[in-house]
């Protein structure tokens, strides 16, 4: 007898959500440790541990423009991604923590979402525009915005089972 679409046996990441949550978990902090081990790789004095960190260097090139100055150093070398590629992923690592360690995760109405979405393009548009000063600080806050809001989102897409319509619909 097979199960109904929308039982929980049929999607795998519903039957086992926090599994998931702990595999998102693991991801985004070895990324983050990828990020800031980078520069101190590159400075060790055995070939292959510089080997590996311009390794990383390489590997982060398509995902951001790793321009210097927009860039936070470390031991004097920028890590491989900017200052708001490093905060996306800090608030990746915040958002999946929280739900790692939450005992029940209620999603956020839309117009939370919507609200962090908006502040976040207002920030973008307003560095864009050259509203606000080109600070480093300004690019990093924007970028952890992004980050919460962004894998909240992913958060959220693992938690919530899938109906029988393959849409994912909360229960609860």
């Amino acid at each position: 007898m097979q199960n109904p679409p929308n039982s929980k046996k049929s999607d795998p990441i519903a039957s086992h959500p926090k599994k998931w949550i702990r595999i998102g978990f693991i991801l985004i902090t070895l990324w983050n440790g990828a990020i800031v081990t980078a520069p101190l790789l590159s400075q060790a004095k055995a070939h292959w541990l510089q080997a590996l960190g311009s390794g990383i260097y390489f590997f982060m090139d398509p995902v951001c423009h790793q321009l210097p100055e927009r860039s936070i150093f470390l031991q004097h070398l920028p890590l491989p991604v900017c200052a708001r590629c490093t905060a996306i992923y800090l608030g990746g690592f915040f958002t999946f923590l929280a739900a790692l360690v939450s005992r029940s995760l209620k999603p956020w109405s839309k117009s939370a979402l919507g609200s962090l979405a908006l502040l976040a393009v207002i920030g973008l548009l307003a560095e864009k525009l050259h509203v606000l000063p080109d600070l480093l600080e300004i690019r990093f806050m924007n970028g952890l915005l992004l980050g919460i809001l962004i894998f909240r989102v992913v958060v959220e897409a693992l938690l919530v089972p899938v109906t029988n319509h393959g849409v994912r619909k909360y229960h609860g």
